[in-house]
């Protein structure tokens, strides 16, 4: 049996990860392929390896006797001694190993696999960063004669929507459809990875660079490999600034000035907490005392980056209507002007 190898660089994390499928590993490939390397285990020990086997599960690996940690709807966690053992009740089975950095997953469907897979990536690479002090916004983010555009939204709260609508003006580059990245310093760093728009989703996006996704729970996703839009990826930008996201039954989007505190409170839940973020944290814990200790140092970082993140933005409430065209127009035209010095208000910016 062949197995495909691939190697990952996320901000100086390194990721191995080895599969005996051939379709899945190009699936994941295309995922993070802004950070794809070329790279060997004599160059650098990977700080995560992950291994996907498409066959069933081996439940002989799970010890006899091994207690039950943690409940979810979907899965059981096993824990014993330094090994966590994940039962998706027959589906599915991923084994976490973290003496030696190594997880595996195993599953004889394809979907499931990729799903557990690409959750596993994220939450183990966002728990490294964490510590390298790089964290997290569940966020839009683009950037704008050299300075970053954020705005939070809520999950179907149309990210995506926006973000391709912007791309479309070679003025605009990517930081991240989903999660930027935000320093201690409140420097925001490019985490460019797939995009997914609802299936049947009107799209200018060719369609080799597009592949349809079937989620657990969730209705079909069509995922945009972010390689069709690398020549307008982000590098690091200061704060410019920061949109508190919300939808209106309205053709004309709305932008109205907020408090930093506003500002602050969207960002304490979206990235302080970790609200929305796609990961599971099941996978992040090792249950035992020491996941309280361990998050506290991470919690005051994320505080901090959140604090200084605010503090240097200029702050608005976005309200976006249903004319997705309108909304990309009037969000650049705003952003233009605020990053370009004009004093100018739009007919539709209110004030508080």
């Amino acid at each position: 049996m062949s197995y495909e190898t691939l190697y990952f660089d996320f901000h100086g994390i390194l990721l191995k990860v080895v599969s005996n499928d051939e379709k899945l590993s190009s699936f994941v490939e295309s995922d993070f392929s802004y950070f794809r390397v070329r790279a060997s285990e004599e160059e650098k020990t990977p700080e995560i390896n992950v291994s996907v086997f498409l066959e069933a599960p081996p439940y002989h690996k799970v010890p006899e006797g091994a207690l039950a940690a943690y409940h979810t709807k979907d899965s059981v966690v096993y824990k014993h001694g330094d090994m966590l053992y994940f039962d998706s009740f027959g589906k599915a089975l991923v084994i976490h190993n973290y003496p030696r950095n190594l997880v595996e997953v195993y599953s004889k469907s394809r979907d499931i696999l990729y799903e557990k897979c690409y959750l596993i990536i994220m939450s183990r690479v966002g728990e490294l960063l964490d510590r390298n002090k790089l964290h997290r916004i569940h966020a839009m983010g683009v950037v704008y004669e050299g300075k970053a555009v954020l705005c939070l939204l809520p999950m179907g709260g149309g990210k995506t929507t926006l973000t391709l609508s912007l791309l479309k003006n070679k003025k605009f580059s990517l930081l991240s459809e989903e999660v930027p990245l935000v320093s201690s310093n409140g420097i925001l760093y490019p985490f460019p990875i797939r995009m997914g728009v609802t299936e049947g989703t009107p799209l200018y996006i060719p369609e080799k660079y597009l592949k349809p996704f079937r989620r657990t729970h969730y209705e079909p996703k069509t995922l945009i490999d972010v390689v069709y839009f690398k020549d307008q990826i982000a590098p690091a930008a200061q704060p410019g600034v920061l949109f508190v996201g919300k939808r209106i039954h309205s053709s004309k989007p709305q932008i109205i000035k907020i408090s930093t505190w506003r500002a602050f409170t969207a960002l304490f839940r979206l990235c302080v907490m970790g609200v929305g973020l796609p990961q599971l944290m099941e996978y992040l814990l090792r249950f035992d005392f020491g996941d309280i200790v361990r998050q506290f140092p991470i919690l005051f970082s994320r505080f901090r980056a959140s604090l200084v993140l605010a503090r240097h933005s200029q702050a608005y409430e976005l309200r976006l209507g249903y004319d997705r065209d309108a909304n990309a127009e009037f969000v650049a035209d705003f952003i233009s002007e605020r990053i370009n010095g004009s004093k100018k208000i739009a007919d539709n910016e209110k004030t508080l």
